[in-house]
């Protein structure tokens, strides 16, 4: 269940008491873990598990967490998708989507796995956000 509380802007903010998680894991520590170093991303805009994790042992257990055979990205997805979902009842929704198309032109030699842009011209990665 999602607490939601309208903030005096526009949007919508977690209550304090609510709890975030990411996923259960099969295990309350990883479910703790796993809120610990998401709200390490959220806190400070890194995906550097040395950043996310603030200090040493924080950096080992957001590895920990990560390469555990217990934390898929489908239990990610789907906690997160589930949430998504319940904080959109009854609101209006703006998707918005962007493509970024990153050019390796005369570049892309040593390169594997970038896709053809451009009819087939030129040698690019492209990255879409939804």
């Amino acid at each position: 269940m999602i607490h939601c509380l309208r903030s005096r802007r526009q949007g919508v903010v977690m209550s304090a008491d609510a709890e975030f998680r990411i996923g259960f894991f099969g295990d309350v520590r990883r479910e703790k873990a796993g809120a610990a170093f998401f709200e390490g991303v959220m806190e400070t805009g890194s995906l550097v598990l040395r950043k996310v994790g603030s200090d040493r042992a924080g950096e080992m257990s957001a590895h920990r967490f990560l390469t555990s055979p217990h934390v898929t990205a489908e239990e990610i997805i789907e906690t997160a998708g589930t949430r998504t979902a319940s904080a959109c009842i009854g609101r209006r929704i703006v998707a918005a989507q962007d493509t970024t198309e990153i050019n390796f032109s005369g570049r892309d030699r040593g390169r594997r796995g970038l896709g053809p842009a451009g009819g087939g011209r030129r040698r690019v990665f492209s990255a879409m956000a939804w």
